[in-house]
């Protein structure tokens, strides 16, 4: 997605012992990264950008005599003239103006003025793409990778914040602002930060996404040709910014298939790539080979099958390094992203179509809620999806409670209750439940992962998150996203005879017969790691479990972890690695985070 950062002093030169540890860090951490970084340094401040050059009007930075700003971002719509998007956007920033032009998929903009010394940082309305930042009285550290704040905050600035470490072991994320670290925050969608000495200014840069615009749509067959228009508009404005082939990530759902279809039907789609997920149906894994394989050859696409590889002891730590401990690991997208060619093409990639399209985890109590305006109703029903796993990958609390302490489990529970009801009741918008889930990202297709993992590799397009498309999706009614009846008009509106390929949205047992496999070792080139390697990363936990009861900026406290389990771990032949082993693989990504 691409590498943001900046360290200002806001009082005077820079410390020439900051600007050589932030130099430090910064090239430790895009390391990992194709891109070529980009400096920028005048005496009060360095500033770090990277990213492919790809789908933006001119330059990413922009440095005068006054003022210098840096951004990172998809366009999808070019501005008038020849100025580069990073001039009009600092100037809105500059003037303090909103940003009401919609053209971005996302943006992330840093502006330093000299005089008076301020720093402006802006996110777009969604909020995809992170950017965290900590100040104090006469600095300002920012940057797209949390990371960075562990190797460059000493002392209260830097300390671990707990609850956020259990919300990402527990819950698979943090939620709203917090990161893991108490002095550090996550700038909030379509925000904009204004610092400087003495002034901080946190305020809303564009006006929060409404519950729909203009009137209901009569049927579902004009709700889709509402969104086909403006994905095609949105499609051919693309084509425009484009300077490579486009590729899609065909799996077994049907995001990927519309947004397959969409650019096929433009002529721009060279070829779709497809590994598998762990989607299992009454205890059998859908084979996403066989289901893309179908589509392709219905859109008339090449389609290559990329064997999923999962994490060994060669490939955790990088795969973690490049996450950023934003998210779970999903293994599928690494190995598929690692198969890709570098800055050969263009990626459409969907993004929100799960909350938009389908209403997916967006219930009728939900729903009833939202009609109510019953805030604390549904903030005790998302808190109940939580505690009970929200997906694959969070299992729930009642599967660490032999891992982790009651009185740690019953105490998060209550204080993840007030986050989620003061979270819920900071939303303006009168669809908050939507609101909530994109704004949270509890979701995997809504995180950050199709950012960090495929932006290493290329562009990807993201068209469902431009504000026009949301507020269009959110006018439609609920209940033809829940039936799957706006999604089939979709696939049809693009490609008659599309919805009827099975797919792993419809959960049809009939019509995925055909389509089930028994193991995954059928469709992968290695299985999950062997139990002696997960038993012997807990010899290189450098004070995760051994550490005393302080937790520091580095190290959990070790009364975390039961005793009696953690005796079971250590001993026991492996026997108990067996047992805990998804468990202590998430302390492992917390405990890599801090190495």
């Amino acid at each position: 997605m691409g590498f943001l950062a900046g360290w200002v002093c806001l009082d005077g030169p820079l410390d020439a012992d900051e600007r050589n540890r932030f130099q430090r860090a910064v090239r430790e951490i895009t390391a990992v990264y194709p891109w070529p970084l980009r400096w920028t340094m005048r005496n009060h401040c360095v500033l770090a950008q990277a990213q492919f050059p790809r789908m933006w009007q001119g330059e990413r930075v922009l440095s005068g005599p006054a003022q210098t700003a840096i951004a990172v971002g998809v366009q999808w719509k070019k501005y008038p003239g020849r100025r580069p998007a990073l001039h009009h956007l600092a100037r809105d920033l500059a003037g303090g103006r909103e940003e009401k032009e919609n053209r971005f998929d996302y943006f992330l903009c840093a502006l330093v003025q000299d005089e008076p010394r301020r720093v402006v940082l802006a996110t777009d309305p969604v909020g995809i793409a992170p950017l965290y930042y900590h100040h104090d009285d006469r600095r300002i550290l920012f940057s797209t990778h949390q990371r960075l704040f562990h190797r460059l905050l000493d002392g209260p600035a830097g300390a671990l914040d707990p609850d956020a470490v259990l919300q990402f072991l527990l819950i698979g994320h943090a939620l709203g602002e917090r990161t893991f670290h108490r002095g550090v925050a996550l700038l909030p969608p379509g925000a904009m930060l204004s610092l400087g000495p003495g002034t901080f200014k946190l305020e809303p840069a564009a006006a929060p996404f409404a519950g729909g615009k203009g009137s209901v749509p009569r049927d579902v067959r004009e709700a889709a040709r509402a969104l086909l228009d403006h994905l095609e508009e949105k499609g051919r404005h693309y084509l425009t910014l484009a300077d490579r082939p486009l590729a899609g990530l065909l799996s077994g759902g049907w995001d990927s298939r519309l947004l397959a279809a969409l650019f096929a039907g433009l002529g721009a789609l060279s070829r779709t790539f497809t590994t598998q997920q762990q989607t299992r149906i009454a205890g059998r894994l859908v084979s996403e080979k066989k289901i893309a394989r179908e589509v392709a050859r219905h859109l008339g696409l090449r389609n290559r099958f990329v064997p999923p590889r999962y994490r060994t002891p060669r490939t955790r730590r990088l795969r973690l390094a490049r996450l950023d401990a934003s998210t779970w690991f999903h293994d599928w997208a690494f190995h598929l992203a690692d198969t890709l060619p570098v800055d050969t093409y263009l990626l459409c990639d969907g993004l929100l179509g799960d909350i938009l399209l389908r209403g997916l985890y967006h219930s009728p109590a939900l729903q009833a809620c939202v009609r109510s305006q019953d805030r604390p109703a549904a903030c005790d029903l998302l808190l109940d999806s939580f505690v009970q796993g929200f997906n694959p990958y969070t299992r729930g609390l009642a599967h660490w409670e032999r891992v982790l302490r009651p009185d740690l489990l019953r105490g998060f529970k209550r204080r993840l209750r007030e986050e989620i009801l003061a979270d819920l009741s900071r939303i303006p918008q009168e669809d908050f439940v939507t609101a909530f889930l994109i704004r949270n990202r509890t979701r995997r297709g809504i995180t950050p992962l199709p950012l960090f993992i495929f932006g290493a590799r290329g562009v990807p397009l993201l068209p469902f998150v431009d504000r026009d498309f949301l507020e269009t999706a959110l006018g439609i009614p609920w209940a033809w996203k829940r039936d799957l009846s706006l999604f089939r008009a979709l696939l049809e509106g693009l490609s008659p005879g599309l919805s009827g390929i099975p797919s792993t949205n419809s959960r049809d047992m009939d019509a995925l017969a055909p389509y089930l496999c028994d193991s995954v070792r059928e469709l992968s080139l290695r299985g999950r790691a062997r139990a002696w390697w997960v038993r012997s990363r807990l010899s290189a936990f450098p004070g995760f479990i051994r550490s005393g009861p302080d937790p520091g900026p580095g190290p959990l406290a070790r009364e975390w972890v039961r005793k009696e389990i953690l005796t079971e771990i250590l001993g026991g032949g492996g026997k108990g690695w067996r047992a805990w082993g998804f468990f202590m693989d998430r302390l492992a990504m917390v405990d890599d985070y801090f190495s």
